[in-house]
């Protein structure tokens, strides 16, 4: 039993697991693990303030502005027609984007004229500016549909440059209308005509044929800047009857003198005394010769002193006149009043005499006498 024992202890031992070494064996060392490489931790740092980008500020495009001028932006003169229209390509727009035509216009203040616009779009307007972009207002006549400036008097502020515009105010904005412009010249402020017509008189020099001629051109401008008044035709008819002979010139001017309240006008000599003159042929002796201008006005004559045009010697209505006629041998005239008193007269002697004393005696007839019957 000790041996079964001990041989179970044996056993017991060779077979166990044992805390303690097998004797005659080396025990086995664990294999060996690999360690891990251990990381090193990084160390803690402060946080570093990441700054911040300036916002970048884009800029928008700005809006392109419609704004441009006309192609062209041609003269206009008075009495000028001008029929037109506006379109895309040529044609101005403003701020807004509406088309316009523009005209330039040089006027004086002494100016007078109206504007004539005709439109076959009532989106059409007529505008007037100055030099510097001012607008002067325009007022329209109801009755003949032609615009005036409203300014004092109707006038420009000014001599200079200005501009007569034709804008499409339409909503649209569109380049369509077409029109008709013209200026009309009316006249010119009295005074401003007075006053060119006496400075052309004060600087005549019937002796100098430039002169002569330089004033006629003067004289002839005058009656087209203002057609309505006779000052500019009396003077002209003077001219082509002594100055710068032409007979139908000097009748023309003088009959339209007298149709705008103005005289025709010759140069005469009469007798102071009243007294027929003595006749020799053509030639006639005055006791007392005396010089004046006959006016012919519609209805009346008068004398007028050679030197003095304001002081009158002599009146006489249409009415009062019995008779005019002529003396056969001589360019006499002999005018009777309805007293049965003659009056004589007669051209400056001259180698047209006999002519003017025809043409004096046709527009007293014509004008004096015979308009008043």
């Amino acid at each position: 039993m000790l041996l079964l024992l001990a041989g179970g202890i044996t056993k017991t031992f060779a077979q166990g697991p044992g805390d303690l070494p097998v004797p005659g064996t080396k025990k086995k060392a664990p294999p060996a693990t690999a360690k891990s490489k251990t990381t090193p931790k990084p160390k803690a740092t402060s946080p570093v303030a990441t700054p911040t980008p300036a916002p970048v500020v884009r800029e928008e495009p700005r809006p392109r502005t419609p704004e441009r001028k006309p192609a062209q932006q041609p003269a206009l003169s008075f009495n000028q027609l001008v029929q037109a229209g506006l379109d895309e390509r040529n044609s101005g727009r403003n701020k807004v984007g509406n088309y316009y035509n523009e005209y330039i216009f040089n006027g004086k203040s002494s100016d007078l004229f109206t504007l004539q616009f005709q439109a076959d779009n009532p989106a059409l307007s007529l505008l007037f500016y100055d030099a510097t972009g001012g607008e002067l207002m325009l007022t329209k006549d109801m009755q003949s549909g032609d615009y005036k400036l409203g300014t004092a008097g109707g006038t420009l502020p000014t001599d200079g440059e200005y501009r007569v515009r034709i804008l499409n105010a339409s909503e649209g904005k569109l380049a369509t209308g077409s029109y008709s412009l013209k200026l009309v010249r009316a006249g010119m402020v009295e005074a401003a005509y007075l006053a060119t017509l006496e400075k052309t008189a004060r600087a005549f020099k019937a002796e100098d044929p430039a002169n002569v001629e330089a004033t006629a051109k003067q004289l002839e401008q005058l009656a087209a800047d203002d057609p309505k008044r006779p000052g500019a035709f009396e003077l002209l008819g003077v001219i082509y009857q002594y100055h710068k002979p032409n007979a139908e010139k000097a009748i023309h001017n003088y009959e339209q003198a007298i149709r705008l309240g103005g005289a025709a006008q010759f140069k005469i000599n009469y007798d102071g005394t009243g007294v027929a003159p003595k006749r020799k042929g053509e030639l006639l002796e005055w006791r007392e010769n005396k010089i004046a201008w006959l006016r012919l006005y519609d209805g009346r004559l008068l004398l007028a002193d050679p030197t003095d045009a304001s002081k009158i010697l002599f009146s006489f209505n249409g009415v009062q006149m019995r008779s005019i006629e002529r003396a056969s041998s001589a360019p006499l005239i002999t005018m009777q009043g309805l007293q049965r008193r003659n009056y004589y007269f007669a051209p400056l002697p001259s180698a047209t005499a006999s002519d003017e004393a025809n043409l004096i005696v046709r527009f007293i007839q014509t004008y004096v006498i015979k308009k008043v019957k």
